[in-house]
């Protein structure tokens, strides 16, 4: 697809600039992400982080076009969108130099913490080196899910209470109810999960269960 199509696709209706980019990005924009220029590409990639269009919507334009370079740019604005908020998709070596453990099994291996959105609900959960994937609390099942993100941001692990102002909130679940990240001590171990706004017990993934702890801790902003 040419750059003149890539910009009418735009323009036709199928998707709108000014809805989507609120007037900030204009197709010149999108064109740039394609442009010979590696430095013009680059700006407009950071243009495109920087605005307030949300990452679903830019996940709506990459499934609009078949243009490689176009596709890997703006995935690359999803990652770097996802890093401000503090999550990124990491490679194995990426999250051992960039995320920060916030938990361990029993044998004192360590557990990061991860997000997936599935079925509609972002969820909360961990992962280990070793694993595929990351290990999720979905209904009273433990899921092993890959396609998850990791947190990079920052935080302080603080003991719950309901008067708390301070939680991060880290997405929603369908129904619109925010999702925050626990953790719980449990088999000797410290294991990442799920509070949902309006719950009082965090949803912690062991054993191939869901577990529910009264006791535990969840992430506020330092």
């Amino acid at each position: 697809m040419s750059q003149y199509n890539i910009v009418s696709l735009v323009i036709s209706g199928l998707i709108s600039i000014t809805s989507l980019f609120a007037g900030e990005i204009d197709d010149a924009t999108l064109k740039a992400l394609n442009d010979d220029s590696f430095k013009i590409r680059e700006a407009a990639t950071k243009k495109l982080i920087e605005s307030d269009l949300s990452i679903e919507a830019i996940q709506n334009l990459i499934s609009k076009y078949d243009e490689p370079e176009v596709i890997h740019r703006l995935n690359l604005v999803i990652q770097g969108k996802m890093e401000i908020i503090g999550w990124a998709v990491l490679t194995r070596e990426e999250l051992i130099k960039r995320a920060k453990p916030c938990g361990n099994e029993q044998d004192g291996k360590l557990l990061y913490l991860v997000r997936i959105h599935h079925n509609g609900d972002d969820v909360i959960g961990k992962y280990m080196i070793d694993w595929q994937g990351g290990n999720f609390p979905i209904d009273q099942t433990e899921v092993n899910l890959p396609g998850y993100q990791t947190w990079i941001g920052k935080g302080t692990w603080r003991k719950w209470s309901k008067d708390t102002k301070k939680i991060i909130p880290m997405g929603k679940t369908k129904d619109g109810k925010f999702v925050y990240a626990a953790r719980a001590n449990h088999n000797d171990g410290v294991h990442p999960g799920t509070l949902i706004a309006g719950e009082n017990k965090a949803r912690i993934s062991w054993g191939g269960e869901v577990n529910l702890f009264e006791d535990f801790e969840v992430l506020e902003t330092e």
